[in-house]
């Protein structure tokens, strides 16, 4: 009997060998499931802890005005946390090592839930918990892509970002219909208060690693040199672009809330679209590896950015259902094509610096951001013009390079 995968054309699905890698899918499927649990309906939560906030009394703020401040000066805190600690922290990572780094950043992170726990009783809190939330990252996101480069195969990037996103995929794609029901029936304080004891079980994973020290080091001096480097600047500007892309898309399950009026029902909602993005996301990966033409990068790039027009107009809920499932599926191809040109980039001994000087970049223009957000909304400005910008950060992600390109 013929082999249906021979005629389908079903990629293998092989766990690479490498230990310290099946660690680092594992790590990080747990993230994000914790993320999807956590942090889905973050913006929803900041949102009403804003009414809370006496910060803005006298001002003449509405609600809306008061809650979209509040988001944005929890951003704030974080990106500039970011920004202030990326090269102490960088140089930490060098001294201690990688798995003692990121032991640390699941301490910090487990502070942070805490304190999202605690801001339904004290609102004042929330810039400190944004704080934290940026020094864990720094301390976590360099370390793992340092390590996932490493110990990654670069003829086979395609297929680890494709495995690891299947089953990113898989087991979150229940994730925010299951958030939205514990907020909806008990909640955000308890919500948190489970996402900080599930990332407790994240260091047990932790310390089953055993990876060794890098010899790179970071310097503000460095970082400047990099960015006159004409292949590193477009990918600071592509990297730019993804965090517009990504910021303004964190945005979206409040716009769709306000729409349905119900957290539980948002919830749901993405559900259905992550079931739909499951069912491409390991086909892309292999994908990649096979075909190495950006037609199908630049193709959806195109799209991505065209959905965010579309965000503009006055949706209803299976219009909005519709260019979520688009978005998930032209996404998990577009995404996947730019995170395997970045980590092909950063292939060598200075891998960690090009991620901490990556999250230096993001960080500034989240910065610059969260500024401009703050004042359109300070001044009652509507969604449009932020979904457009969304469009505009997809369009700069296509000026990423496939080259790799020379470091001193």
């Amino acid at each position: 009997m013929p082999h249906f995968r021979y005629y389908l054309q079903l990629p293998n699905i092989v766990i690479d060998q490498n230990r310290n890698l099946k660690f680092l899918y594992v790590l990080r499927i747990m993230r994000d499931i914790i993320n999807q649990f956590g942090l889905f309906f973050l913006p929803v939560y900041l949102f009403q802890i804003g009414q809370k906030i006496s910060l803005f009394d006298g001002y003449g703020l509405d609600s809306i005005q008061k809650g979209m401040i509040t988001i944005a000066l929890f951003f704030l805190a974080e990106r500039g946390g970011i920004v202030l600690t990326s090269m102490p922290i960088g140089k930490l990572i060098s001294a201690t090592g990688f798995t003692k780094t990121i032991f640390f950043s699941y301490l910090v992170r487990l502070g942070f839930f805490t304190l999202l726990a605690l801001l339904d009783v004290h609102p004042q809190l929330f810039m400190l918990a944004g704080l934290l939330e940026g020094i864990q990252a720094n301390m976590f996101w360099p370390s793992y892509f340092t390590l996932f480069d490493r110990h990654s195969s670069k003829s086979k990037l395609g297929k680890d970002l494709g495995f690891q996103q299947f089953f990113l995929q898989l087991c979150s794609v229940f994730m925010p219909a299951v958030s939205g029901f514990v907020a909806f029936q008990f909640g955000f304080p308890i919500l948190y208060g489970l996402v900080g004891i599930f990332s407790l079980i994240s260091l047990i994973i932790i310390l089953g690693m055993n990876v060794e020290k890098t010899l790179d080091q970071v310097s503000w001096e460095e970082f400047i040199s990099w960015l006159k480097i004409p292949i590193f600047l477009r990918f600071s500007m592509s990297s730019a672009g993804r965090y517009l892309n990504d910021a303004i898309l964190f945005l979206w399950p409040l716009y769709v809330f306000f729409v349905l009026g119900n957290i539980e029902k948002v919830g749901y909602l993405y559900t259905f679209s992550l079931f739909l993005a499951l069912l491409a996301v390991y086909f892309v990966g292999v994908y990649i590896d096979r075909v190495r033409s950006k037609k199908s990068f630049f193709f959806s790039g195109g799209f991505l950015s065209l959905i965010w027009v579309l965000r503009t107009q006055r949706l209803s809920v299976w219009g909005i259902a519709f260019v979520d499932a688009i978005d998930k599926l032209l996404g998990s191809m577009h995404w996947m094509f730019f995170d395997a040109m970045s980590l092909r980039n950063a292939k060598g001994s200075q891998a960690l610096s090009y991620f901490v000087y990556r999250e230096i970049i993001t960080s500034v223009v989240g910065v610059i951001f969260w500024l401009v957000f703050a004042v359109f909304f300070w001044y009652n400005q509507g969604w449009n013009a932020l979904f457009i910008a969304g469009g505009i950060g997809v369009l700069l992600t296509l000026l990423i390079s496939d080259h790799r390109y020379e470091r001193s």
